[in-house]
């Protein structure tokens, strides 16, 4: 579900709410999520309630690091320290030299923290985190030249473009801005948080996690034939519905890269009551779960990967449902 206000921009009443916070606690991040908006209109500045502006000039990069704190600012030009803010964020067109910055109007105002109404959603974040956020999203691109970082890369191009960028931040940021060396900033339109929280939600209901091949690394083939049985890729495994029960499929090569075992895995709250569990399938508790886990050659159950279909999700159907069975008195045999 999406929102959008007259204009056609996707706000962040959802997008940023509830999906920055999902955000936030799968990934483990130190600071929240930060929302910045553009005003325009200066009889807005008079109408709205807004944030108090900051007490004194600052960098923008530094009063968003202080947003992801807590914050909350109303930042117009001569809040700004930095020059380069005034020009990345539409404040000022430059005097010197013919440069288009993207802008229509002249900006009146930047809101630093608050979600709702967002324009744009900045992560900090640390290199793990960036990378989980890769593997969610599918990939992100990453377009900086470490001068104009935090307005300019994660800001004002992801308010034009409508697309994800990655900064690894600038001199200035590092500086004044107060960011650590290992901290990058993703700069995200609200819609672009929507779905990467509904991908969390959806690897949540599936489980926790095995250990197989990276599923980018995969071939097209393999990955479109898991896609036409109704299975999703996650960062090293499918995802999808068999016999009722959640499943995951991790994949794994031998030495010289061939595909050869498949991991089927089953995560179900404990205690597993009323289920039956045939070999070669075992079970393991943890943290009030049941992981229901078998490994197959794939030669040995005639699973062809390439050929998709109802044959190969054939495959997969027999080996859940003829070894975990639910019954109405069975019991687990662990």
């Amino acid at each position: 579900m999406s929102i959008s206000d007259p204009s056609g921009r996707t706000t962040c009443e959802l997008a940023g709410l509830t999906a920055c916070e999902r955000i936030r606690a799968h990934l483990g991040m130190k600071h929240g999520a930060v929302g910045v908006r553009f005003i325009f209109d200066e009889q807005e500045l008079e109408t709205q309630a807004l944030p108090a502006r900051p007490d004194k000039p600052s960098w923008y990069c530094q009063m968003v690091l202080q947003a992801a704190g807590g914050k909350q600012f109303t930042a117009r030009m001569q809040d700004m320290s930095c020059p380069n803010s005034e020009l990345s964020l539409g404040f000022r067109k430059p005097r010197f030299v013919n440069i288009k910055t993207g802008f229509d109007k002249e900006t009146q105002a930047v809101v630093i923290g608050p979600l709702e109404n967002a324009d744009v959603i900045l992560l900090v974040l640390n290199n793990r985190q960036a990378m989980t956020m890769s593997i969610l999203m599918g990939g992100i691109s990453a377009e900086f030249r470490g001068e104009v970082a935090v307005c300019g890369e994660a800001t004002a191009q992801v308010y034009h473009e409508g697309l994800p960028n990655l900064s690894f931040l600038c001199n200035g940021a590092r500086m004044f801005g107060g960011y650590k060396d290992s901290e990058v900033v993703l700069g995200l339109p609200p819609i672009a948080a929507e779905k990467v929280a509904e991908r969390i939600m959806a690897l949540q209901k599936a489980g926790g996690a095995l250990c197989g091949c990276v599923v980018s690394d995969l071939p097209r083939e393999i990955v479109e034939n898991f896609k036409t049985i109704g299975f999703e890729k996650g960062s090293d495994y499918f995802f999808g519905k068999l016999c009722g029960w959640s499943v995951r499929i991790y994949l794994d090569k031998d030495d010289t890269g061939r595909i050869k075992n498949i991991t089927l895995y089953v995560l179900e709250k404990a205690p597993l009551d009323g289920v039956l569990i045939k070999p070669p399938f075992s079970t393991r508790e943890r943290e009030g779960w049941v992981d229901i886990v078998a490994t197959f050659d794939t030669q040995s159950i005639g699973a062809d990967l390439y050929s998709g279909g109802d044959k190969l999700r054939n495959t997969f159907t027999e080996l859940i449902c003829n070894y975990i069975i639910r019954t109405q008195e069975g019991a687990s045999q662990k």
